[in-house]
């Protein structure tokens, strides 16, 4: 599936924009610009977005936050793309989602909605008239069954499932405050060379919190620690990249080791980070684990995808793959011609379980270990170029190595009549 932001590839035509929107009309200059320090050209420009591209009706008030929907659509397609990861060709399955501090827009649970029928949020904020703007926007896109808002200061924490009488969710997502005081604000404005590129209209309550982003995600690890799994994925986005390199540096001293961190794709000078993390066995793609990016290289997690390089016949890679897989009573099923999941209760194919004669079945032994194998093929041809073998759900990283290494010299093994590896 491709998680493609628009916005990036192929950014607004505001003259284009303005045809279709008459309201925009005077905001627009001769050379179809826009002037994003003028908070009335920036409201209504997010406005007549929203209805081009999602069909959102919103009411944006002038003394509360107009939110850049390139990064906060940026965000809504990372999550997608982090839980579907597990949930492979399970898109209709319903998910229940936190929104921590969601603002007067609640843009975040409407842009969800526009994205997948199958989510549901509950939106929560400390400030009423916060509150207020968004029950209506809520209500006026006809969302009141899909998005509940939650006063926030009502309860003790952050995330109160038990309070809310919810079970489990899928994940919270969160954009808190940068600031640790409004006088740090203000000198981090006065600091700046260049003035920002798009005016700020928010209230202090969506500035700032005490000890700024990181100590307001600092409060959603601590939690996360009381509701482990309950809570697939704890996810937020950050505005610094100091702020990134402290909760990396805080996940490792809390032994947090299945986490993940990216760097959005929002365009223009602005960047955006978002970290997550999960108590669970399940995994993520690998470029959220180990991103390209320069300044996150030393902050990778444990790797969840192999490449081998081949150069074979499909049928034949096909072939070999069975074989082994049916050698080491591992379950197995190719789901198209491409690709195929696998699962297994451990490692099932060292030799000291084939010593001990291990029958293990998975029909009556805990999974603990799940992949995903795809063939890739250059131009549609019979001819695989790659296998990749993709980490799905497991704990142990070394059950992970200990597999893909097997496949690997596995494959070798049978290369008798063909040179399956390419020369590197």
């Amino acid at each position: 599936m491709k998680y493609r932001n628009f916005y990036i590839d192929e950014p607004p035509n505001f003259a284009e924009l303005a045809e279709n929107y008459p309201s925009l009309k005077p905001f627009v200059d001769n050379q179809s610009r826009i002037n994003f320090k003028d908070p009335a050209a920036l409201r209504e420009v997010t406005k007549c977005l929203l209805k081009k591209d999602f069909k959102i009706d919103i009411f944006l008030h002038e003394e509360r936050l107009c939110p850049p929907i390139p990064n906060r659509f940026a965000y809504i397609l990372w999550i997608q793309e982090l839980i579907d990861f597990v949930s492979y060709n399970q898109e209709e399955q319903k998910v229940l989602a936190f929104d921590i501090g969601t603002g007067s827009t609640c843009i975040y649970p409407l842009l969800g909605c526009s994205q997948r029928p199958n989510w549901f949020f509950y939106a929560t904020d400390i400030d009423k008239f916060s509150l207020e703007l968004a029950q209506k926007n809520v209500t006026r896109n006809g969302l009141d069954n899909r998005i509940k808002i939650i006063d926030s200061t009502k309860y003790l924490t952050l995330i109160p499932l038990d309070e809310l009488n919810i079970s489990n969710i899928k994940f919270c997502m969160c954009n808190p405050p940068f600031y640790t005081s409004k006088e740090e604000m203000i000198a981090s404005s006065q600091q700046k060379s260049k003035k920002p590129f798009s005016s700020c209209t928010g209230s202090l309550t969506e500035m700032v919190t005490p000890g700024g982003e990181v100590g307001f995600v600092k409060k959603i690890i601590k939690e996360s620690y009381f509701l482990k799994e309950r809570v697939n994925w704890y996810t937020s986005m950050l505005g610094k990249l100091s702020s990134v390199i402290k909760i990396i540096e805080l996940f490792r001293e809390m032994q947090i080791d299945n986490y993940v961190l990216s760097e959005l794709p929002v365009g223009g000078n602005t960047r955006r980070w978002v970290v997550g993390w999960s108590f669970m066995d399940i995994r993520a793609p690998n470029h959220y684990v180990r991103p390209l990016a320069k300044s996150l290289i030393h902050l990778s997690s444990s790797l969840t995808m192999v490449d081998i390089k081949l150069d074979i016949r499909t049928e034949i890679l096909k072939q070999k793959i069975t074989y082994i897989m049916n050698k080491f009573n591992i379950n197995f099923v190719w789901d198209n011609e491409y690709i195929g999941n696998g699962e297994t209760p451990g490692n099932i194919w060292s030799r000291s379980a084939r010593r001990q004669n291990s029958k293990i079945t998975t029909e009556n032994s805990y999974i603990n270990f799940k992949f995903r194998l795809e063939i890739m093929s250059k131009n549609n041809t019979k001819n695989a170029v790659s296998l990749k073998i993709i980490w799905i759900k497991g704990i142990d990283k070394i059950i992970f190595e200990s597999f893909y290494s097997m496949l690997r010299r596995e494959l070798k093994t049978l290369n008798t009549s063909h040179n399956l590896f390419t020369q590197t």
